[in-house]
């Protein structure tokens, strides 16, 4: 009877250990899944963060290129433009010093009025000069008139105003006025000078800057 106890004491410890294994084993097991999975997840929210941290340099690296980009565009531009102007500005310098040196000033400033006047046809005009220039044009008021009615079988009645004045930087030419209206027509050599700079601008930028490798026409 003793043996009997005894045995089936013995079954029921080795019973009881390998239940105690089998627990320990699966316990192992779920701590090793959790682990994995915890390890996993961590692993997801680096990659996560990394990447994320990857766009962002890459977006501000390429937001940076664009913007040096820009700025040295902009900057090259800039100095293109003043280059240009530059060159239209010795080239007013140039034209005032013609002019003045010029014998024909009187037959260019005649040439300005006419077209001035068969471009504003009107029957009565005011012609508006700088002062050193009043004298002159007040001199071919009767020639005007000829060359005019000549051109356009009209009559126009022209009085050279003799208060108010071109300012000295229109360079020469005239400002003729309709005193019947509110129409005007300026023809001084400085917005001839201006007409020529922006008919001429991508002719003086191909030949001070070379050809635009996207540009493939002037107009």
């Amino acid at each position: 009877m003793d043996k009997k106890i005894e045995q089936i004491a013995m079954f029921i410890e080795l019973d009881a250990a390998n239940t105690e294994m089998e627990l320990d084993n699966m316990a192992n097991d779920e701590y090793r899944t959790l682990v994995d999975q915890m390890v996993a997840e961590e692993k997801r929210k680096i990659n996560s963060i990394y990447i994320k941290m990857e766009r962002s340099i890459i977006k501000n690296n390429v937001l940076i290129e664009a913007t040096l980009k820009n700025s040295s565009r902009l900057s090259v531009s800039r100095l293109k433009h003043e280059i240009m102007e530059d060159v239209f500005e010795r080239t007013k310098t140039h034209v005032i010093e013609d002019v003045k040196r010029t014998k024909n000033y009187r037959d260019i400033v005649k040439k300005l009025a006419l077209q001035a006047l068969t471009k504003l046809l009107a029957p009565k005009v005011l012609i508006r000069v700088m002062n050193s220039d009043y004298a002159m044009v007040k001199g071919m008021v009767e020639e005007l008139s000829k060359d005019y009615k000549a051109l356009s079988k009209n009559s126009v009645n022209i009085r050279v105003d003799g208060k108010y004045f071109l300012p000295a930087s229109e360079i020469g030419g005239v400002v003729i006025y309709a005193t019947t209206g509110e129409m005007k027509v300026v023809n001084t050599l400085k917005y001839r000078l201006s007409l020529i700079h922006e008919r001429m601008i991508p002719f003086v930028r191909y030949y001070v800057f070379g050809p635009n490798p996207i540009r493939y026409f002037f107009d």
